[in-house]
């Protein structure tokens, strides 16, 4: 793979000074998710559900999200069977799990063993 100056060479230049080392974005990848996972092996989050999809695997995949961000979330078909109530968009539901980050074009990924719902749908 060759490399292309975006900008003029002697910026490239500064700017690689200046921040110490280059990393590559498997690298970087990995030394985030090593951060996050571990200082995030069991997390409890409140948010209200989007882009909730039930492909045929039997996962569900939405995402959370509050006024501020949002991360997606995955339920294993496992755990997702035994829900007591029916996951939907806008929901407010409290989740808990471990926080994992995706090394092969995913972002962030929240997959909650248990999720509860809050009992409220938000006004729309």
């Amino acid at each position: 793979m060759s490399i292309l100056p975006l900008f003029d060479r002697a910026d490239d230049e500064a700017l690689a000074e200046s921040a110490g080392r280059v990393w590559s974005v498997s690298e970087l990848t990995a030394l985030v998710k090593a951060t996050l996972e571990g200082d995030f092996a069991d997390v409890a989050v409140c948010g209200e559900v989007s882009n909730l999809a039930r492909p045929r695997s039997g996962h569900v995949y939405f995402s959370l999200k509050d006024d501020g961000a949002q991360v997606r979330a995955v339920l294993w078909k496992a755990d997702a069977r035994r829900l007591v109530f029916e996951l939907g968009d806008a929901l407010a539901v409290r989740a808990w799990g471990a926080i994992d980050l995706a090394t092969a074009d995913q972002g962030m990924i929240d997959a909650p063993p248990r999720c509860q719902s809050a009992g409220r749908r938000s006004a729309r």
